[in-house]
């Protein structure tokens, strides 16, 4: 028999069809054999492009995750908005699929969060957010956002109502709370983000604390061990 002309399947086909169907039978209900019959091929063929199942997952975790445009090395009068953007529009991606958002907390991508860690510590840098406080934002946001993505997901799946849409006579005050909040459960975690981000800058600044904004120093250049630069690396601060 002739071999096909073009592969029957590639990695992006089998990582949707794999998306598929955790989609309609969750992440329990998973298994090479159901990927390969939507594929139309036998489960072996699989492993010409992944090594195994959980190589197969864990592209599929990436997949979640969408890469959208950074933003430039430019001053911008809105870069808190900028982070809500991206943030929302990671919850936005992964929520489309709750059924697989748990596959996020073992197959996280961690190489391709680390290169998006670097460019936005530099964006925040150039628009004058002290260093100290670059990992509290960006870690911050991070938890925010993937704590949200889990439990909403989870809701979803067991077809549980929204605290941003509670009518319960049994909690007049989450009641009354949801009523006058007014807001989607998207709308809530975007002002979460939002004050997080704020709420982590008005902390320094009522610290009264201050740093210089320098340079970003080039890759592989030293930095001068002076006393005051030891000093300087050598302080640790948390946003209370």
């Amino acid at each position: 028999m002739a071999r096909p002309s073009k592969p029957l399947i590639s990695r992006e086909t089998a990582v949707a069809a794999a998306l598929a169907v955790i989609d309609e039978h969750g992440v329990a209900g998973f298994g090479l054999n159901a990927v390969a019959q939507r594929l139309g091929v036998k489960a072996p063929s699989l492993y010409h492009h992944f090594a195994s199942k959980e190589d197969l997952l864990s592209e599929v975790a990436r997949s979640l995750l969408i890469e959208g445009e950074l933003p430039p090395f430019e001053r911008d009068p809105d870069w808190v908005e900028q982070i809500v953007g991206i943030s929302l529009s990671t919850w936005r991606s992964v929520l489309r699929h709750p059924q697989a958002a748990v596959l996020l907390l073992q197959f996280m991508p961690m190489s391709m969060m680390m290169g998006a860690y670097e460019h936005w510590a530099h964006y925040l840098a150039v628009n004058g957010v002290p260093s100290r406080l670059h990992l509290v934002i960006l870690d911050g946001t991070d938890k925010l956002t993937f704590g949200s993505i889990l439990f909403t997901a989870q809701r979803r799946i067991n077809g549980q109502a929204s605290i941003t849409d509670l009518h319960n006579d049994s909690l007049p005050y989450l009641s009354q709370a949801s009523a006058a909040l007014g807001a989607s459960d998207e709308e809530m975690f975007a002002a979460s983000i939002r004050n997080y981000v704020r709420g982590v800058l008005a902390s320094d600044a009522e610290a009264g604390d201050e740093e210089p904004r320098a340079e970003l120093q080039a890759p592989g250049e030293a930095q001068q061990d002076t006393p005051a630069g030891v000093d300087q690396r050598k302080r640790v601060r948390r946003a209370r």
